[in-house]
């Protein structure tokens, strides 16, 4: 790939993080929250509801395009005593799909109706109908338009921006269009253009723009304004609002029909006429200190958007400040149109009567000074050609407006929504559609947002990962837990085990709000939500109080108590007088008790001593910086006691303890833990005493249901996360049952249940040595993210305990010394024999599975791993072949099948060739032997062992056989074509890797290892195994899709017709597939059929699916090469088998 197409894939993506994040800005509020106190205005635009267009949206829109009907109404800025006007741009957003145009076309056919109501007033003396909206726009078009009358440019597609180079602004032809824009934008009270076709002189008009784009040239805008320092005058003047499926109106809503539609609205405004507005002093108050400091790119006021540091941010915040004026004046008209309408009572939402008509005009007279559609500056007075103004007897000097003789006001509400409003959604799009920062950055903020968006309180993590907002972490490769661990470095999330899920509290999150009495603290949170995600507090605070907490144990105390205290701002004492010596009743008549005694008397009666012990120890345990300490320590106590206490007066109390020193004579600060350790390893006393007592897994017999009699066993080693440690195990035996902590032995075959496995915190099956089940799911996660073998594992495992011993006993030799270690083969079993199981469990109904009853013997685990590998095998493909009924890929799942064989994760086999196996279809194939060479002894050097070419089974050939190439040939001429998958090496020692089926979607689906070559034959045999175990729940796919499709179309076709392939119902549905190869192999084939019948760019169909899903499949594969390397057959099928559900998981 260029330097040039990486650049713009990666503009591309930067683009889509972007689109994202402002879609997500504009779905997450409501008109409603700008509007709470004006039910007629959100009502007028929820009604469009039943249309399906959104109401914020849809106000947006209005707000862009009102003035246009406003007559050249202007605001008066006394300070600097001139006229504004008061009109916007717009560029709509959204994807082919986002139903942009409805909102357009419901703008655009209100100004065609507004238009043919006022036809009379716009026709010219010629009796020609004038209109005053454009579709397109060239800087020619547009000089002659803005001399007869003030324009509004909308279309349904984004042609007016590619008129004046919106998508190319360093062109030539943008720095010629752009600059009338502009001088349009800030009202064209002046402006003189002469060529050799045309002369034009424009005065007092203005441009009103509503456009909407699908933005498929914006990664070109991000290649300009990539470096942020790039500003535009005109860019940066426009107002931009994104839509998407989040924005979409699902529910079916009734039109009111008794509400004005848009077309009331317009028509009023018309009437009204052209106007002068002022701010009133309340509002002029609240919104120079504002617009000062955004002008001058000061440091922000309170709840507004905390720009980044950039120079093309600080244009947008200052060129916002002169959005805001006029977003203000608009928000005021639509007050003043509604205030005319609302009293309305004849009004009709699709037609308007003369009547109504009238009515309007009444009210508009009683509520306004009348103008008589006169312009109310008296400013403009133009004086005619040839008239020598100094032989006039008065000539009136106009450079410096006058202040107009009536106004009207706009009002504080208007101003603060407008603020709101523009600071909220407005600002925080202009910056971000043109931000070029780091994709990952950029990712990971908007994942951060949807978790904060998200309508949980309490959650784990499979509520974010299970049919929820992470739904494709791993398709769109989304660390989730990284996501979590970021937002509580930010201190928004608080890890812990809040959640309840059956009998046990699991591992979750929970969101924080900040300390309701500490400034400080409130305003390091609001920042934070400001910078990071453009949220204010009050809508973090919106969506904490609307957030589940079904499952957690906090949702009262956490969720409506401190939420409502930040919401309605209610006190709470900081410090709690708690002095118990004085304000709490004594008994009378206690003798011989001194002060401290009774204090803890009287104590222990308001709070139980139990409690107070948890509080102390917690208390030690955390470090005063935690700024929620007390709160903190509440919660935990609430969690294992169940009562509630106030974190000030936890504080309090605490502090009384301390200070009295009643707390040293009452509360151990010793580890309870170590001293339990140092005294289960002093050899001075005979003690079963230990910090892990291990029990069999039920406490009952399974046979007469009694309780089983514990009896001591043996002291073993429990393997910690960062230690090991001396345990005991106890044992039991009844009817004939003997039972163990993880499994039961009857008549010497030794079994284990679903819940001798699930939800142990110890796994043990004998020996010495037990497993914390912390270090099993470690070397899961390991193995998925690091690639690491048994033997990485161990090493890495064994270093890190001795690190941590050597760390905390540098002056005991012989403490380090005794550490036992963690053994590699020991582990491997263990980690195989409790993983095969599970995964069984998990793809079946079985409840009993038998096991090795000694699992270091190499024989017994063969025949248990071959004996359980067919069945597994079949409910593997059976389960994820079933997937798309559990959980979506999307629109495109499960509708081929794609096949690639894998060579680098190799290893040692037998040299045996033609060890053969059976397909119903293809009779006998040789397959090859999958055991690793023996080992024996070397007779020439005694004490020495040697390799051999075969496995224990094959190795009398050692010296009596020599490897011989495949008997099998082709049933194609392979000159005709480039590929070819015959064994090529007479000699090869290793494996020829893995085959792979995977679903386009990523799923895989099954996988067999080769130990010959990929031939024909091997892989329909491969095919034939895997439809035969495809769910049937499920639609059979349409393609097979495979780098040598057209050999292998024409060996299964050459032996269907010649017999050599039996008609079996999986070859049946074999061949009602399509055979294709993978588009990245199909250049390299030259066979007539490959140019037409397993092309896949001939199948318009397939253009939609990932053909070389297994290609970028194989990259990860390849780095488990290592951790395969010394398995051996039955081993390492099972283990891939696990590996890949873990990672499918």
């Amino acid at each position: 790939m260029s330097h040039r197409s990486h650049r713009y894939k990666e503009l591309n993506e930067i683009d889509s993080s972007n689109v994202e994040f402002c879609e997500l800005l504009t779905s997450s509020h409501t008109l409603e929250e700008f509007f709470p106190d004006d039910l007629y205005l959100v009502s007028i635009f929820k009604n469009y509801r039943s249309r399906k267009l959104n109401e914020l949206t849809l106000f947006w829109c209005v707000l862009i395009s009102f003035m246009h009907w406003s007559c050249e109404t202007k605001l008066y800025d006394k300070e600097k005593a001139d006229y504004t006007t008061v009109k916007l741009y717009g560029i709509l957003r959204g994807d082919s799909v986002s139903h942009k145009s409805g909102y357009i076309k419901s703008i655009r056919k209100a100004f065609e109706f507004v238009e043919q109501y006022f036809r009379s007033q716009l026709t010219d003396s010629n009796n020609k109908f004038v209109s005053t909206c454009l579709e397109n726009l060239t800087p020619a078009k547009l000089l002659v338009e803005l001399e007869l009358s003030s324009k509004f440019i909308s279309s349904d597609e984004d042609h007016p921006l590619t008129d004046f180079a919106f998508f190319e602004p360093s062109t030539q032809k943008a720095k010629e269009a752009q600059p009338y824009l502009i001088s349009a934008f800030n009202g064209a009270y002046k402006l003189q253009k002469s060529t050799m076709t045309y002369s034009k002189d424009i005065r007092d008009k203005s441009l009103t723009m509503l456009i909407p784009t699908t933005g498929d040239q914006w990664s070109s805008l991000l290649e300009h304004f990539c470096d942020s320092s790039k500003t535009n005058g005109l860019y940066e003047r426009i107002s931009y609002w994104v839509i998407g499926k989040k924005n979409f109106v699902h529910e079916e809503s009734l039109l009111n029909e008794d509400l004005p539609c848009l077309e009331y609205l317009f028509i009023t405004r018309m009437l009204i006429g052209n106007r002068v507005y002022e701010y009133d002093q309340d509002a002029s108050n609240y919104l120079r200190p504002i617009l000062h400091k955004m002008r001058s790119n000061g440091p922000t006021c309170d709840g507004l958007f905390n720009i980044p540091e950039n120079k093309r941010a600080e244009s947008c915040e200052r060129r916002g400040a002169d959005l805001i004026e006029r977003i203000a004046v608009i928000i005021q008209n639509i007050f003043d149109t509604l205030k005319v309408l609302e009293s309305v009572k004849s009004i009709n939402f699709h037609c308007i009567k003369k009547d109504t008509l009238n009515e309007i005009k009444i009210n508009i007279g009683n509520n306004f000074y009348p103008n008589e559609m006169l312009s109310q500056m008296e400013n403009n007075l133009l004086y005619p050609e040839g008239v020598d103004l100094k032989e006039l007897h008065e000539v009136q000097i106009s450079s410096v407006d006058k202040q107009p003789s009536q106004s009207m006001k706009v009002g504080l509400p208007a101003v603060k929504i407008a603020v709101s409003f523009f600071h909220k959604l407005l600002l925080p799009q202009s910056i971000q559609l043109f931000s070029a920062d780091s994709i990952d950055n950029k990712k990971n903020v908007l994942n951060e947002l949807k978790i904060i968006q998200h309508p949980m309180n309490c959650f784990s993590l499979s509520d974010l990962t299970y049919g929820s907002i992470f739904h494709n972490h791993k398709r769109d490769h989304i660390d989730v837990k990284e996501i979590l661990t970021n937002l509580e470095k930010k201190r928004f999330l608080k890890h812990g085990k809040f959640v309840k899920s059956s009998f046990r509290l699991i591992e979750s999150w929970i969101k924080m709000l900040p300390d309701p009495t500490n400034d400080e603290q409130i305003e390091d949170f609001r920042n934070k939500l400001n910078s990071n995600y453009q949220l204010d507090l009050q809508k973090y605070l919106d969506y904490y109080k609307h957030g589940a907490n079904s499952k957690s144990s906090l949702t009262e105390t956490r969720g409506d108590t401190l939420t409502l205290t930040l919401l309605y701002q209610s006190s709470k004492v900081k410090h709690f007088n708690f002095n118990f010596k004085v304000k709490m009743n004594f008994t009378n008549g206690i003798n011989n008790i001194n002060d401290d005694e009774l204090f803890l008397v009287s104590l222990n009666r308001r709070i139980p001593l139990q409690h107070l012990n948890l509080m102390f120890l917690l208390d030690s345990k955390l470090d005063e910086l935690i700024s929620l300490k007390y709160d903190d320590i509440s919660n935990m106590v609430q969690l294992t006691y169940g009562v509630k206490y106030d974190g000030s007066m936890v504080e309090s109390i605490l502090n009384l303890l301390k200070s009295d020193n009643i707390s040293s004579h009452l509360f151990s600060s010793h580890n309870v833990d170590k001293i339990i350790s140092n005294y289960s390893r002093d050899h001075h006393f005979l003690t079963k005493a230990s910090l892990h007592t291990i029990k069999p897994f039920t406490p009952s017999c399974l046979h007469c249901h009694l309780p089983l009699k514990l009896q001591f066993k043996e002291k073993i080693n429990v393997f910690l996360m960062d230690h090991v440690d001396d345990g005991v195990i106890f044992a039991a035996r009844c009817c004939h049952i003997e039972y163990h902590t993880n499994s039961y032995i009857k008549n010497s075959k030794r079994y284990v249940l679903r819940e001798s496995l699930y939800n142990q915190k110890y796994i043990h099956f004998g020996g010495k040595c037990v497993l914390h089940i912390d270090v099993l799911l470690r070397y899961v996660s390991d193995l998925i993210n690091m690639y690491a073998g048994f033997e990485n594992f161990c090493g890495a495992y064994n270093d890190t305990i001795t690190s941590v011993s050597m760390q905390h006993n540098w002056n005991n030799a012989l403490e380090i010394e005794d550490i036992p270690l963690l053994e590699r083969r020991l582990f491997e079993n263990i980690w195989l024999i409790y993983s095969t199981p599970l995964l069984k469990f998990f793809l079946s109904t079985d409840t009993e599975i038998e096991i090795p009853f000694h699992i270091s013997n190499r024989e017994e685990r063969n025949h248990f791993f071959a004996s359980h590998l067919p069945q597994l095998e079949r409910d593997f493909v059976l389960y994820w072949s079933n997937h798309m009924v559990k959980f979506s890929c999307g629109s495109q799942c499960c509708k081929a099948i794609v096949i690639d064989g894998f060579q680098k994760p190799d290893r040692y086999i037998c040299n045996f060739m033609q060890e053969l196996i059976h397909s119903e279809e293809l009779g006998d194939i040789e397959w090859g032997c999958g055991f690793r060479p023996e080992m024996v002894p070397d007779k020439q050097n005694p004490g020495f062992w040697k390799n051999t070419k075969y496995c224990p089974k094959h190795t009398y050939l050692e010296h009596t056989q020599s490897a011989r190439c495949s008997t099998e040939k082709d049933d194609y001429n392979v000159v005709d074509c480039n590929v070819s998958r015959t064994d090529r090496y007479c000699g090869r020692q290793t494996s020829y890797g893995v085959i792979l089926t995977m679903y386009n979607c990523g799923i895989i689906v099954n996988f067999d290892e080769l130990y010959r070559s990929e031939s024909p034959t091997r892989v329909l045999h491969h095919l034939f195994t895997t439809i035969d175990c495809l769910s049937p729940s499920v639609s059979f796919p349409k393609y097979l899709i495979y780098d040598n499709a057209c050999g292998l179309l024409l060996t299964f076709q050459n032996r269907l017709e010649n017999g050599q392939i039996h008609r079996t119902t999986r070859a049946k549905a074999l061949n009602k597939m399509t055979f294709l190869v993978d588009k990245f192999h199909i250049g390299n084939h030259t066979r007539p059929m490959c140019q037409t019948q397993t092309n896949p760019y001939k199948y318009p169909e397939v253009n939609q699916i990932n053909t070389v899903v297994c290609e970028q499949t194989n990259s990860k594969l390849k780095k488990y090469q290592n951790a395969l390397s010394s398995f051996s057959f039955p081993k390492t099928n099972v283990w891939n088998e696990v590996r890949v559900q873990h990672n499918q998981e």
